[in-house]
């Protein structure tokens, strides 16, 4: 079970760091003669919390797993690291959340609001912020998974 955690700990550390690089420098620019378009993900606060999101379940996750790859500290730990990862979860799946609300008004677009559909024009950069999200989402899973399988571990421990 052990493994397991480490695993999933390296999994999600490698998942929210491609994510956040992915969002991070998500860009757009397009010139015409007439046009000149850039879009950029850091101009969207949705993004940017993405971003940040996704950074900080990076730094927990690399902090948590040298944690519980220490040998002295193990059951101390076993708490303190369920509500980190609750914590971590939270934050990944609000980012997605986020995230996700502004990709669909980039891809459908809300005319009476002013907002206009550009992802016919930048399919680049909306399918790339996409795939962040759908790379955060997996580690916001494995998050889940790892709460789950504290869980249980801490209720067999104190049931006997």
């Amino acid at each position: 079970m052990n493994g397991c955690v480490r695993l999933g700990r390296v999994l999600a550390m490698i998942l929210t760091l491609i994510a956040a690089f992915i969002m991070g420098f998500n860009k757009y620019t397009h010139i015409t003669n007439t046009i000149y378009i850039s879009i950029k993900a850091t101009n969207s606060s949705a993004f940017v919390y993405f971003t940040i999101a996704n950074a900080v379940v990076f730094v927990y996750s690399a902090l948590s797993l040298c944690l519980s790859c220490s040998k002295n500290m193990g059951p101390v730990l076993e708490l303190p690291l369920t509500i980190g990862d609750v914590a971590a979860m939270i934050a990944l799946f609000t980012g997605n959340a986020a995230a996700i609300a502004i990709e669909v008004v980039t891809w459908k677009s809300i005319p009476q609001f002013g907002w206009r559909s550009f992802c016919s024009i930048t399919k680049n950069f909306c399918g790339i912020g996409i795939a962040a999200v759908t790379i955060s989402s997996l580690a916001a899973l494995i998050y889940f998974l790892l709460l789950l399988l504290s869980l249980v571990t801490i209720h067999k421990k104190y049931q006997n």
